[in-house]
């Protein structure tokens, strides 16, 4: 389950990472 939540985690930093470029555009 852990790996579960470091994989969901990095899915959402991902998509946090592209709603800021997208800000920054």
């Amino acid at each position: 389950k852990k790996e579960g939540l470091i994989s969901t985690t990095g899915k959402q930093i991902k998509i946090e990472n592209i709603e800021d470029l997208k800000h920054i555009e």
